[in-house]
């Protein structure tokens, strides 16, 4: 097993080297086919099979977004903006509906570490009972920074048992929010802890998982009545008038809507129309499909959509930093279609 560990990390090291050159991807891709043969059904062979599909795809060849991040997306609700629809469109539009939720449980700047402490201490016992982890380990510590309003939601400065999750505050941030960072940060934690580091490339299998362990922390540690009556007890203690009920059924019912979301980002038009209904126009539309070109980028969508929520964990991620990763986090959120934080 060393010695497939060995060629795995040369291999990403050659990959990382060899982006943007087809004669470099393709021996890339050779080698790594060759490790898949030799690896037997262990995690290399299914990360070297990826990553030779992605080294055909970027020279070219019919991208394979499937074994690239070895998962599929989900299907498609067609009744699921109607359920968004009735819960939070009250007479107005559901963009409307949606953005009067968003300022009714927007979270002020000042206050912000007060909500999210709780919540991530809440989480992180669970996760700690649950995996039975050392009762040494504690949460991750709370910070604040003004990054700009542009940049990540938050970051991690380290991944160990002492790190620090800093906020920025130049950001909008809702009771939703909170819960999906607390979750995804936690889990993106003790991720880091639970396995021994590996050389990886993104988006893989790995990535995948990654996504989905971000994705469905909350949903695994916490059932929504529990998450619901701890959001509304942390909300009176910092004079919040907020239904923790209410958050939890709206940020359910969004989670529905992922998969539609994740089919138009990797340009399936035929999404569009539903789309609208959203507030998304359809110029808007083609206008990401038209951007959706690089054939990781829309692998990466694919790895998303592995979990029960790929907007969580699209939310979550700071990892992607470029301009049409920006783009997608600021359309494709519901509780952004109004504009800008």
């Amino acid at each position: 097993m060393d010695e497939l560990a060995l060629r795995y990390e040369n291999l990403v090291a050659a990959w990382s080297r060899s982006r943007g050159v087809d004669a470099r991807l393709q021996v890339v891709a050779r080698e790594a086919r060759a490790l898949a043969a030799d690896a037997e059904p262990t995690w290399y062979r299914v990360q070297a099979t990826a990553l030779a599909a992605a080294a055909d795809a970027l020279v070219g060849r019919s991208p394979d977004l499937v074994s690239v991040v070895d998962a599929t997306g989900p299907s498609i609700d067609e009744a699921a903006p109607e359920r968004l629809g009735d819960l939070a469109a009250g007479s107005g539009s559901l963009a409307d509906g949606l953005s009067a939720h968003r300022a009714a449980t927007t979270v002020d700047r000042a206050i912000l570490p007060r909500v999210m402490a709780p919540v991530m201490t809440l989480l992180w016992q669970r996760a700690r009972d649950d995996l039975e982890l050392s009762r040494e380990m504690r949460p991750l510590e709370i910070g604040t920074a003004h990054e700009g309003s542009r940049s990540a939601q938050f970051r991690i400065d380290r991944l160990d048992g002492t790190g620090r999750l800093v906020l920025n505050v130049d950001r909008r941030w809702t009771a939703g929010r909170v819960v999906r960072v607390a979750a995804a940060a936690s889990m993106q934690q003790l991720a880091g802890m639970l396995r021994p580091p590996r050389a990886e490339w993104q988006p893989s299998p790995q990535g995948t998982v990654d996504h989905g362990l971000q994705a469905v922390g909350r949903e695994v540690l916490m059932g929504d009545h529990e998450l619901a009556y701890e959001l509304g007890r942390i909300g009176r203690s910092n004079g919040l008038q907020w239904s923790g009920e209410r958050i939890v059924a709206v940020e359910r019912a969004i989670d529905e809507l992922a998969p539609a979301l994740a089919a138009m980002a990797i340009a399936d038009d035929r999404d569009a129309p539903g789309l609208g209904r959203l507030g998304v126009g359809l110029e808007r539309v083609h206008e990401l499909s038209a951007r959706w070109r690089d054939p990781l980028a829309r692998a990466d969508c694919v790895a998303s959509a592995a979990g029960p929520t790929l907007v969580r964990a699209w939310l979550v991620r700071t990892g992607q930093t470029n301009g049409l990763g920006r783009l997608l986090r600021e359309w494709l959120v519901p509780t952004e279609l109004r504009g800008h934080d």
